[in-house]
């Protein structure tokens, strides 16, 4: 039965996304996979073989040298030693041959070069035995003629060219690269060569899905063309639709597939095809399409640019794969510890991107946003926890399966830094990533959070501006309180200056924290335990002012940068940041205090190459400029240990 109802326009019911899967390829089983062609091998990269392929010739085709030396007969050296050589006749007994030469018949074994003496024209002298077939290449030693290469279904790759052109295969059939249309819809949507200053306003959306979805596909190993956006027109829409099912083996459909009041993609594919489903019980991607268009694929993509990505990767991947006559291979799975819980509802399959990262020889998982719209949660992810749409979720510590898409081997390299956040930490991330190959994930959650994370194990290190606000010293004090059991290191960053934040001009004439109280001033604050908030509560309280009279104190934000651009779009009028967040977007800026920014690193990573190599950065010249040039920090201390 259709998920989808024509009348209403509407979900009936949420399908499994496994349930959609196999049964929206059953659909297709008549029609792939699709036709082959031949092709040169020199241009076979990223390919996929529709037939087995067998050797046309041995590789080598004939007995060959594998040095450079002197054919000989292994039996004639058998008595050679340092203390006794033999000789042996050039020409005769020792046949001179460089690598790739085919060996002269009669002869079984080549001696290097190296290991002869020149003791005349005509003769050499050799000081070790040679065993038969010594540095001999024999024929058929990487493939016998007839011998089968490959099967069909093999991705083609660099080392695939070499050895078919090896075994004399010079043409090879593949499977056609499936063609797929894209076509972004919405008349609140600009492609990315319309943006300009007029363009860029309020409710237009940057069509970067269709992009990204065209990079996807690629690597796949399909084709795409993007079609120019098309406006909330129904006429305009079939037209297209169809236009595109004729030339194309799949046509994807950007937006409109939710079930909103101008979301009529379900409802036009009904009217031009078949909707096989119409809402998937999954999160993000729920208000997908699958239907068929001229008896071809067609799939409503979702809007957000997070669940089109997922909708690629376990609908449309395997599509392809089909097509191509590619076995579906599962993700490359291990189990993480996660480092806070994950609640769910019942009813959808949630995919929840996560960083990893290695702390004590235990794989961590950090889950990041879960907002459909938040692309750069999947560009921070290494892994997708999926949680089933039966359970209510996972608590902190459990162990969970993780589909892992970073590399091992970066992971095994990877530091964690979990606490406030600061400018720094980009050129830092930078300069080691650049220079060591040190991958370095910062996760935003406030310095108080960053040493609770240092207490349970889930950070390497902690960055920390915890003012203490009986002596306006920093840090140490924090550390004392918090964490008293885990013997640290301090390491200075930089020093920075904090003020507030305001809009260019200064509109609301904001000059002192005692402006804040005004009730006609909107501020935006940072979350609870970030140094920052801390810093705000002091001086709130220095000036006699109860954070009940700022209007905004509960509205939180998690970065400096974050404020700023609520300050910088105008739905904010001030806030407490940094000095060069206020100047990245433009703003005025109220000095309020220069407070210190450290490092705090536990004892039992200090040793840790990962922290020394990172350490060392701190100390360069090519770091203490780079923040130099930040308004507003003095680096001049950065490298150095803080006594506790």
């Amino acid at each position: 039965m259709s998920s989808f109802s024509k009348k209403k326009g509407k979900y009936l019911q949420l399908t499994p996304l496994e349930d959609a899967v196999s049964n929206y390829l059953k659909q297709f089983n008549n029609l792939y996979p699709i036709s082959e062609e031949p092709i040169d091998v020199k241009s076979s990269l990223n390919h996929v073989i529709s037939r087995p392929i067998q050797a046309r010739i041995s590789s080598p085709f004939y007995r060959a040298s594998a040095m450079d030396g002197y054919a000989v007969l292994s039996e004639r050296t058998s008595e050679a030693s340092e203390s006794q050589p033999i000789s042996l006749e050039i020409g005769k007994d020792a046949i001179p041959v460089d690598t790739g030469n085919p060996i002269p018949q009669g002869f079984n074994a080549v001696v290097m070069i190296e290991d002869t003496y020149k003791k005349s024209p005509n003769q050499i002298e050799i000081t070790k035995s040679c065993s038969q077939g010594q540095h001999i290449r024999e024929t058929g030693e990487d493939a016998v003629i007839s011998e089968m290469l490959y099967p069909s279904g093999h991705r083609v790759r660099p080392q695939d060219i070499g050895f078919l052109l090896s075994t004399g295969i010079l043409q090879i059939y593949v499977r056609k690269k499936p063609i797929v249309g894209i076509i972004p819809t919405g008349s609140d949507i600009i492609s990315p060569e319309q943006l300009n200053a007029e363009s860029l306003k309020a409710g237009s959306i940057i069509d970067s899905s269709s992009s990204m979805l065209a990079a996807f596909l690629d690597v796949l190993g399909a084709t795409s063309h993007i079609t120019k956006v098309i406006p909330d027109d129904e006429n305009i829409f079939k037209s297209l639709v169809m236009e595109e099912s004729k030339k194309c083996d799949i046509v994807l459909i950007i937006a409109g597939s939710s079930a909103g009041r101008e979301d009529l993609t379900a409802s036009l594919l009904a009217q031009i095809g078949k909707v096989f489903v119409h809402g998937i019980a999954i999160a993000p991607g729920k208000p997908t399409v699958l239907s068929s268009v001229n008896g071809k694929p067609c799939l409503g993509m979702p809007g957000y640019p997070v669940s089109t990505l997922i909708i690629a990767e376990y609908i449309l991947k395997p599509l392809i794969f089909r097509m191509l006559g590619i076995p579906f291979v599962s993700p490359i799975k291990h189990k993480a510890t996660l480092v806070s819980p994950l609640p769910s509802k019942l009813g959808s399959e949630e995919f929840i991107r996560v960083g990893l990262g290695k702390i004590g020889g235990k794989l961590l998982a950090i889950p990041l946003s879960r907002n459909a719209s938040s692309l750069s949660s999947y560009v921070r992810a290494d892994g997708i926890v999926r949680i089933s749409r039966l359970s209510e979720g996972f608590s902190e510590e459990s162990e969970v399966e993780v589909e892992v898409f970073t590399p091992m081997e970066r992971l095994e390299k990877k530091l964690i830094h979990q606490g406030s956040h600061d400018l720094c930490m980009d050129a830092l991330f930078d300069i080691i990533w650049k220079n060591k190959g040190i991958w370095l994930s910062s996760f935003n959650i406030g310095s108080l959070a960053g040493l609770y994370a240092l207490k349970r194990g889930h950070s390497h290190i902690a960055g920390c501006h915890l003012l203490n606000p009986s002596d306006g010293t920093y840090n140490i004090w924090a550390v004392k309180e918090y964490i008293p059991d885990i013997p640290v290191k301090i390491v200075h960053l930089a020093f920075r200056e904090q003020g507030i934040m305001i809009a260019k001009g200064n509109p609301l004439n904001i000059n002192k924290i005692n402006d804040l109280s005004n009730n006609k001033v909107r501020f935006v604050n940072r979350q609870k335990g970030s140094g920052t908030r801390i810093l705000l509560d002091y001086l709130l309280k220095k000036a006699n002012i109860s954070p009940d009279m700022v209007n905004g104190y509960d509205r939180e934000e998690y970065t400096h940068l974050n404020v700023a651009s609520k300050i910088a779009e105008g739905s904010a009028d001030a806030g407490i940041g940094l000095r060069a967040s206020a100047g990245v977007l433009g703003l005025e800026f109220v000095p309020l205090v220069r407070e210190e920014y450290d490092l705090i690193v536990p004892e039992a990573f200090y040793t840790d190459e990962r922290i020394q190599e990172m350490l060392y950065v701190l100390k360069t010249e090519e770091f203490r400029v780079r923040i130099g040039a930040l308004s507003g920090y003095d680096p001049s201390r950065s490298g150095e240990v803080i006594d506790i």
